[in-house]
């Protein structure tokens, strides 16, 4: 009987669990030394765990240097704060090859993140900017080689 009434509990509780869905729209474009950065990756996470993508080709960067992500996330969360992470090997000197590269970690607000949907909300878009990557972002973090 008690094994009976502890597995109710389990069950109960298991499905008292709530899961939701949050997703994102991130635009922008990236340069090095005022050229495009084309094919170059970017994810998405969240606490370490990396969002979706409707189109994984999204989430490189085109020709032209420009990116337009969308990613979705479902997770028990209350809430979330996602960050965009970018590792590049664009530096100030062209001419000196470096083997290391550098980290940007770009947090998201609230208020650019759609809860209960895979599909972000058409008015929240974070835009990213044009970036020149050969100069230190606001948020790069230190690389160690």
């Amino acid at each position: 009987m008690k094994f009976i009434l502890l597995l109710l509990v389990i069950i109960i509780s298991a499905a008292a669990i709530h899961e939701t869905e949050f997703s994102v729209h991130i635009k922008g474009k990236f340069l090095c030394h005022e050229k495009p950065y084309s094919k170059w990756p970017m994810d998405v996470f969240s606490e370490a765990e990396r969002f979706h993508y409707d189109d994984y080709s999204s989430r490189f960067t085109k020709d032209d240097g420009s990116f337009n992500l969308k990613a979705w996330i479902k997770t028990d969360a209350y809430m979330i704060t996602p960050y965009i992470l970018i590792q590049h090997n664009c530096w100030e000197s062209k001419q000196v090859p470096h083997r290391c590269y550098r980290k940007i970690i770009q947090p998201l607000q609230p208020k650019d993140v759609t809860s209960n949907s895979q599909t972000p909300d058409a008015k929240k878009v974070f835009d990213f900017g044009t970036v020149d990557l050969r100069f230190k972002h606001v948020s790069e973090q230190t690389v160690i080689c």
